[in-house]
């Protein structure tokens, strides 16, 4: 458009054209990718990266705007400002053609016009190997070998080295463990009994296990091995050893003695069982290393010990040919062990005041009794009467500054009273008083505390309580009430009252049914809890609380009634409902209450129960499933869906979102038993189980697990 061109309001000047800017944007193309071949290869599982030369419209990014060949394995397509980002189990030693679509837009809305193609390659997987390397481990009795696995990736061979031993020589493991970085030449104890290297039968770039078979290494079914596997050494690394070489290495016990232990100061308590039944094992031989006591155990698999003044740091078992032992600690660095401890009697007391906070220029009134602990198995309380027994006492302002001290007789009951008036000029905060004993069997001090400050004494109280019967249902209603009654006598009538009424999700497990999991499961090594959340609340059917507050006043007998509805919320769980209520005088006088009640979402829970959180790729995830009313009653006949998916993040409309796939599912009916349920599983990775039911009122509940599945290695014969 020039100087002169009509438009809707006239002629443009030579001053309108002047005050457009015009821009212009370099066509969006491919200017950089990774890994492009030659020793810039991607490790496999690496993400290939495409670079362009403008900032992209991410919100747009998704796996149709790329083609791969071959295709990879659970790929996702992202993007973050100027690049795209292609990841998903790539394989070693590949060549990898790429085309990305004509549709991929740039933030000004220009596409690339037309396909581009690029061509990224893999390499090998770097060298890996790992396996059990515990201190100290057991294996399964019921194995049909014994079997130690090794897990490696691109590792053609393992050298095995295995040293008989017996648990003697457990100190001398632990030393060689000490040193073994220092020394990597240092050799275990015990005698050798395997020198091998093992061919690994295994594809390249492929995750293997390798068992190990340990049997020539014992002496019959039983027995105790240090198994070391590294790589087999060149001839550069004999000459420079590398401390830092791969290496696993454990003490090997193969055992059907499963040995227990508990202990105080004085005894130890030791379990002997069967580890492949469960069984007490009876006549079962015991001794304590080093100090070399011995016991036999009972037919309940028990025995006894009096520890001795020096550690012992092993408790050694057999029966027969079978010899297990527990150490104290499996950890070298550690010196410790099972020792007798003298215990001594102690003082115990019990002390009170009569107000617990005091103004200045206020007398305090202390009180209490001294009892003596003995010590001891056979310990007991005790009153050591004894005359002219005294406890002094001398108190301290919150600064630390003495401002009383004195003495009080302590009565052949055990009893003193004490009493002390406050400086005038005393700090503020929490004082506390020092209590000592003086002509007593035993020594003994104590402290005290109460509070210096300003205020005014009350003069009224205020009680909160639940007015109506739970239990209480998501969409039913419930009453809470407020009391507030002077001291002298008489309700409090027309004060200012305060409601505030919070909400936070929390856990129900119906009675007798603590094997089960209800609700939302958390495992116990994740890190946090639950989130936050509120519900809604109504006061009245026109006055709206919400989460917050609501402000009212007291009637002629000094209470006040709040009705509230509780209103499903998006998650169907049990919340915790706390009102808290504050009641203010004429005089400015504010005091508060507390009650609270739990909110069920539904009259029915549904509970899932299972012997483990994980399972191997291919093999179902099995649950058994029980739905009971709040008291843990079992209820029949009541359908219930159990559905299992796989969680995947796929990037969509320019961010990470978690995506549900593979989903199974079980529809089951309660019975007066738990119902099984089996879901298959499919590619490894994190499961989502979740189990619903709902009551007559169509009011849902829901059970939620987390199980994980492996993604299973490549099984060789054993070797």
């Amino acid at each position: 458009m020039g100087p002169g061109t009509p438009s809707a309001e006239g002629p443009l000047t030579t001053t309108d054209v002047q005050s457009f800017s015009f821009q212009t944007y370099a066509a969006l193309r491919v200017v950089d990718q990774n890994c492009r071949g030659g020793s810039d290869a991607c490790s496999p599982g690496q993400p290939f990266y495409v670079r362009f030369n403008n900032p992209l419209n991410v919100e747009k990014i998704s796996n149709d705007l790329v083609t791969v060949e071959p295709a990879i394995d659970n790929m996702v397509v992202s993007g973050g400002y100027d690049s795209l980002s292609i990841s998903g189990l790539t394989a070693g030693r590949a060549t990898y053609q790429v085309t990305l679509s004509d549709q991929i837009e740039d933030i000004f809305g220009q596409t690339l016009g037309e396909p581009v193609v690029l061509t990224f390659y893999t390499g090998s997987m770097s060298a890996f190997m790992t396996g059990p390397n515990q201190t100290l481990i057991t294996l399964d009795p019921t194995a049909t070998t014994p079997a130690f696995p090794v897990y490696s990736v691109n590792m053609p061979t393992l050298r095995v080295r295995g040293y008989a031993v017996t648990p003697e020589d457990w100190p001398a493991y632990l030393t060689y463990l000490n040193e073994y970085y220092r020394d990597p030449n240092r050799k275990p104890p015990g005698r050798p009994v395997i020198d091998a290297t093992v061919d690994v039968d295994a594809e390249p770039d492929t995750l293997t296990e390798t068992n190990i078979d340990l049997t020539a290494a014992l002496n019959g079914r039983f027995g105790h091995v240090i198994v070391v596997i590294d790589t087999p050494p060149s001839l550069l690394g004999l000459l420079f050893p590398n401390r830092y070489e791969p290496v696993i290495q454990s003490w090997v016990q193969v055992t059907n003695i499963g040995l227990d232990a508990i202990h105080d100061q004085v005894e130890m308590a030791a379990w002997a069982t069967a580890l492949d039944t469960g069984e007490p094992l009876a006549g079962v031989a015991l001794t304590l290393l080093p100090n070399g006591q011995q016991a036999t155990t009972d037919s309940d698999g028990m025995a006894h010990f009096e520890l001795a003044s020096a550690p012992d740091k092993q408790l050694v078992a057999q029966l027969g040919d079978d010899v297990a032992f527990l150490p104290q600690s499996t950890y070298y660095w550690s010196d410790s062990g099972w020792q007798k401890v003298d215990r001594i009697d102690q003082a115990s007391w019990f002390v009170f005041d009569d107000r617990q906070m005091y103004r200045p220029t206020e007398e305090v009134h202390l009180k209490g009794w001294m009892r003596t602990l003995g010590a001891g198995p056979t310990g007991d309380v005790r009153l050591d009467a004894v005359s002219k027994a005294v406890v002094d006492y001398v108190v301290t302002d919150p600064q630390g500054n003495q401002i009383a001290q004195g003495a009080a007789p302590m009565t052949d009951l055990g009893g003193f009273d004490l009493a002390f008036t406050i400086p005038e000029n005393s700090n503020l905060g929490y004082a506390s008083v020092q209590l000592s004993t003086r002509n007593t069997p035993i020594y003994g001090s104590y402290y005290h505390s109460f509070q210096i400050q300003e205020f005014r004494r009350p003069e009224f109280e205020v009680t909160a309580r639940n007015e109506s019967t739970g239990p209480y249902y998501l969409g039913d209603e419930a009453i809470v009430a407020v009391s507030a009654q002077y001291y002298a006598g008489g309700p409090l009538p027309g004060a200012d009252a305060t409601w505030n009424v919070s909400a936070d999700p929390t856990s129900y497990t119906p009675p007798n049914w603590s094997d089960f999991i209800f609700g939302e499961w958390t495992p116990w090594w994740w890190y946090g809890g639950r989130g936050g959340g509120y519900i809604d609340y109504y006061a009245g059917p026109d006055n709206n609380v919400g989460s917050q507050s609501y402000a009212t006043r007291t009637d002629p007998t000094g209470n006040h009634y709040l009705k509230m509805t509780f209103i499903a919320s998006e998650k169907p769980q049990p919340y915790s409902v706390n009102a808290d209520a504050a009641v203010m005088d004429v005089n400015r006088q504010t005091w508060a209450a507390q009650t609270n009640l739990i909110v069920h979402p539904s009259k029915l829970y549904v509970g899932l129960r299972s012997d483990a959180y994980f399972a191997e790729q291919g093999d179902p995830l099995e649950y058994a499933v029980i739905v009971t009313d709040v008291d843990g009653n079992v209820v029949v006949d009541v359908p219930v869906s159990v559905r299992s998916v796989r969680l995947a993040w796929v990037f969509e409309g320019g961010k990470w979102v978690q995506q549900e796939v593979d989903e199974q599912r079980c529809d089951l009916a309660s019975a007066d038993e738990p119902v099984q349920c089996s879901l298959p599983t499919g590619d490894g990775g994190e499961y989502r189980v979740t189990a619903e039911v709902r009551d007559d009122a169509e009011r849902l509940n829901r059970t939620v697990v987390t199980a994980w599945v492996s993604g299973g290695a490549r099984v060789p014969r054993a070797i």
